[in-house]
């Protein structure tokens, strides 16, 4: 772990995505689309998780409702959603390898420690809870909450500021491409996270991010 923080310079905050970084969960999102793409009649394409991957609840809604012409309004989209997300968030959804000592690491060290989602906070604070990791948390933001998505640095700026930190102290874990590079060009440091459902772009991943890993042991 030593090794790892000596990497870079002056590094005083930590943000990290949510699903497919800190929770092993981007199939259960995928599992849930398929489903809801059954029930109306629709037949599920990956270029569809591609079209949606960095956005928040409410834009995935207002993109499949127009898209699709989905008779729902995009707010009944989003609890139909939440519904379907609730039971694996409470109960089944995993950590990914490591995560826990990670962050107790952080903390111990005093380094701020932010979670910048494009989930809903409902659903993260559950899977947070369920695994006794949400105190580790000096600030959790959502995408909804800023009404952007990743393709805008909004959020990791916004967490950086609420630390008093500029971006260039801080570490932003991320397992999407369009998440590395928006926070690599707003400077700050990228650590790219291996994820089953990224790895068809693992090595522009890599290019980009100033680290990559497969599980958060490896920072150990």
């Amino acid at each position: 772990m030593d090794e790892f923080l000596k990497r870079f310079k002056n590094v005083k905050g930590a943000i990290f995505d949510l699903d497919g970084t800190l929770i092993d969960s981007m199939n259960v999102w995928r599992d849930i689309d398929i489903e809801f793409f059954a029930k109306h009649g629709l037949v599920y394409e990956d270029s569809y998780q591609k079209a949606i991957g960095h956005k928040g609840l409410k834009e995935i809604a207002k993109y499949t409702k127009e898209t699709y012409s989905l008779e729902e309004s995009e707010e009944e989209i989003v609890s139909i959603w939440l519904d379907m997300a609730k039971d694996y968030y409470e109960n089944k959804i995993n950590l990914k390898p490591g995560v826990k000592d990670f962050l107790q690491y952080l903390k111990s060290n005093n380094i701020k420690i932010g979670l910048a989602t494009s989930n809903s906070l409902d659903l993260s604070m559950a899977v947070l809870k369920r695994h006794c990791i949400d105190s580790c948390f000096d600030k959790i933001l959502t995408v909804n909450e800023l009404k952007v998505d990743k393709s805008s640095p909004l959020i990791y700026l916004t967490i950086a500021s609420s630390f008093n930190l500029v971006p260039s102290e801080c570490l932003v874990f991320e397992d999407l491409l369009i998440g590395i590079k928006t926070a690599k060009e707003a400077g700050f440091i990228t650590i790219g996270v291996e994820d089953e459902c990224s790895l068809d772009k693992k090595k522009e991943i890599k290019n980009i991010a100033s680290c990559y890993i497969k599980d958060f042991f490896s920072c150990l």
